[in-house]
């Protein structure tokens, strides 16, 4: 996979503008969901949820379901 850096303005309300080789590219088009995610001091702007992501959120609903936090998960032993 090619690495690509666009320059790109905010506008507005904090808006920007997705160069059309990108949106292309990702197949991103109207109303495509972009995850936004600060990285260090950057943001890494993404089409689809990470790996990780979907994990986290459906060990979330794991332990919701058995009534578990996340203190629970810990292991408080030496």
């Amino acid at each position: 996979m090619k690495s690509t850096i666009e320059e790109i303005k905010v506008w507005d309300r904090g808006q920007i503008t997705i160069p059309k080789n990108l949106r292309t590219e990702l197949d991103i088009r109207e109303q495509t969901i972009i995850y936004a995610e600060k990285l260090g001091t950057g943001i890494f702007l993404r089409p689809k949820a990470s790996v990780i992501s979907e994990i986290q959120k459906k060990g979330e609903e794991l332990m919701r379901k058995k009534g578990l936090k996340i203190k629970d998960l810990i292991n408080e032993e030496d």
